[in-house]
């Protein structure tokens, strides 16, 4: 997927030294912004301009542009730069990874709208995935209840906008603060994990999250396009000498261009004569099987209105 499986989370104000070390710890998300508004107000124009931003996405005729993301959970540590193109249900992901230990790498994902390609090179293992996207999304055409959008995200339907579907759902979005840098508009906006996403991690009262799940979800905005400059996933410092929040996972995207021309030979992939793919459809389209049988049981379970 675009994230490469890592989690999203958040914190709020961006300087110029964090922007440029990602594990610089950061400031309380809730305590570096100051506003009068209440509370209920103030989580409503977050969400609502994180719609927006998602309707934005889904109305963009074509976007491209380049892509750098940074991961640094525990002692991993990679960097991953690339191309992000997509013209509706067109999408191409290129990123080549170097870690700071171990081989190099790189990742592939092509769908030209009927099929989802994925290449995966590490070292000497190189891996080819197929998804059927016409089969899988009749299968959820056909379904009597709505998938929710974190499966559709995790189906690998829709890149930046299967994010943000997975994003709105998973998360609430509470802070938002506008600005101006290098003269340029931009807003920010923040989100912890809705409580019944995140009660899925048995624990106790007050502990932790797992080290490799962040704890908030940071989205920098320009405020005219309203696409994302950088999406950065954040952890909550542990050690006592160690305060605020750092950088799990930072997502960055550079020479954006918006509704230009995208040469249709983008969205065309041939697997290397030397790898045999490996069709994982039927593995999707079970996932959709069991999540409609989730919500059936869940409503079921519901006692009915007196």
């Amino acid at each position: 997927m675009l994230l490469l499986g890592v989690w999203v989370g958040q914190g709020i104000p961006v300087s110029s030294s964090e922007a440029n070390d990602q594990n610089s710890p950061v400031t309380s998300p809730t305590s570096a912004i100051t506003t009068t508004q209440s509370l209920k107000t103030r989580d409503q124009a977050a969400a609502e301009f994180v719609a927006r931003m998602h309707a934005a996405l889904r109305s963009h005729s074509s976007v491209t542009a380049d892509i750098e993301q940074t991961v640094s959970i525990a002692e991993q540590r990679f960097t991953l730069t690339g191309r992000y193109l997509t013209a509706g249900p067109k999408l191409r992901l290129e990123f080549a990874v170097k870690p700071n230990q171990g081989p190099e790498g790189s990742l592939i994902e092509v769908c030209d709208g009927e099929e989802l390609w994925s290449q995966i090179n590490l070292g000497k293992t190189k891996r080819v995935t197929r998804r059927d996207i016409h089969q899988i999304k009749t299968a959820i055409a056909a379904m009597k209840s709505v998938p929710d959008s974190l499966l559709v995200a995790e189906l690998g339907l829709g890149g930046l906008t299967a994010l943000f579907a997975s994003l709105e759902r998973t998360m609430a979005f509470n802070v938002m603060k506008e600005d101006v840098v290098r003269d340029r508009p931009r807003t920010v906006v923040q989100g912890h994990w809705k409580s019944d996403f995140v009660s899925q991690w048995k624990r106790k009262p007050n502990e932790p999250l797992p080290a490799y799940v962040p704890d908030v979800v940071r989205i920098i905005a320009d405020s005219n396009t309203l696409f994302p400059d950088r999406i950065i996933y954040l952890k909550k410092q542990t050690e006592k000498s160690q305060k605020g929040y750092r950088a799990l996972v930072s997502l960055q995207f550079t020479n954006v261009e918006i509704g230009e021309m995208i040469d249709e030979r983008e969205f065309t992939y041939l697997p290397p004569e030397d790898i045999v793919p490996d069709d994982i459809t039927r593995h999707y389209l079970e996932m959709l099987t069991k999540s409609e049988a989730e919500t059936v049981d869940s409503v079921s379970a519901k006692p009915l209105p007196r």
